[in-house]
């Protein structure tokens, strides 16, 4: 039982830490109003991809579309 906890313990760190490089690496550009945005690493982390795409709520306007993902320039 406890080789079990260890286990899911070990991978949600995994999963946050790969959630919290994502963040740094991607941003997003709303398709209604222009905004470019980065989400937070609650949200990639419970925000999938489709082809490019992400489903996801602007902070500005605060409709939900589907977004294309870009690499943050440096």
């Amino acid at each position: 039982m406890l080789g079990l906890i260890l286990l899911l313990v070990g991978i949600a760190v995994i999963l946050i830490v790969l959630a919290k490089l994502t963040t740094k690496k991607f941003e997003y550009k709303c398709p209604k109003c222009g905004e470019t945005f980065s989400l937070s690493t609650v949200q990639e982390l419970f925000t999938f991809e489709i082809m490019g795409f992400s489903p996801v709520r602007c902070p500005k306007c605060k409709r939900w579309s589907v977004s294309p993902i870009r690499v943050k320039q440096k």
